[in-house]
């Protein structure tokens, strides 16, 4: 008699980039490009501290701001790398694009896809990049998947709570946007994202990138606070209206009917 084969578990496939632990958001605005990003990042024992996430550089003729989400250190190691190549090219906000792409590939060739499957997924990153063209006055936004570039426009969100701040983006981004509403707005869509998603926490950090008056580039960077959190509305606030039943203004009850 021949004895069955011991029975064999299939192999589980994960999906890379499942364990997104950072909201981040690129947006572009009439005055500015502006990043924002909770603040939240898990240590290598489970412990958890409070980091900046958001990358900043200028050249001659350009600034560019680069959002993290996935792994922590490869993350940082990418956008390092995207910004010392930049320096060496005078030309590189003209089109920036090739640039990203050869050092995104460079990076996955050598730290994620030479890994196994589970190693892969820990080393997944996602990247959001604005680039402003002090001469021109362009705006670029990108955001990566894996080594691909892709083009955003006006907005761009990557990490866990992405779906949320997509959903509220979507409906309440409009043109003409300037930077100090821009961050009224993204101060009300992250704190929807922290009340949602787990692993979106701590602070959350804005960085704006400007060109001022005389030509200057200026970054400014603030954290929220409590107070701020509090001065925005509730979403059930804002949707009581719709819900609550009222009659018209100067509408008349029947006892008031003569």
């Amino acid at each position: 008699m021949h004895s069955k084969p011991p029975f064999t578990k299939p192999k589980e496939r994960h999906g890379r980039m499942s364990r997104y632990m950072t909201l981040v958001i690129g947006m572009e605005c009439h005055d500015c490009l502006l990043f924002c990003a909770d603040r939240e990042e898990s240590t290598e024992y489970g412990g958890k501290r409070s980091v900046s996430k958001i990358h900043e550089a200028i050249g001659r003729n350009w600034m560019m701001g680069i959002a993290t989400s996935g792994s922590g250190p490869l993350g940082d190691v990418g956008a390092l790398k995207i910004i010392s190549e930049a320096r060496k090219y005078e030309d590189f906000s003209d089109t920036p694009t090739p640039l990203l792409e050869r050092v995104l590939l460079r990076i996955y060739k050598r730290y994620v896809f030479p890994r196994d499957e589970r190693r892969q997924m820990e080393r997944g990153i996602s990247l959001v990049i604005g680039i402003l063209n002090s001469e021109t006055g362009e705006k670029f936004l990108f955001k990566t998947f894996e080594e691909i570039v892709k083009p955003q426009p006006h907005y761009a969100c990557a990490g866990a709570g992405q779906e949320i701040a997509h959903y509220f983006l979507g409906r309440l981004y409009g043109d003409g946007l300037k930077g100090s509403e821009a961050l009224v707005l993204n101060a009300f869509v992250v704190r929807e994202a922290k009340a949602s998603v787990g692993g979106v926490g701590r602070e959350s950090e804005f960085v704006k990138f400007i060109r001022d008056i005389d030509g200057h580039h200026v970054t400014t960077r603030t954290l929220t606070s409590d107070d701020v959190w509090n001065r925005l509305p509730h979403l059930s606030h804002c949707l009581s209206p719709f819900w609550k039943e009222s009659k018209p203004s100067g509408a008349q009850t029947s006892e008031q009917e003569p």
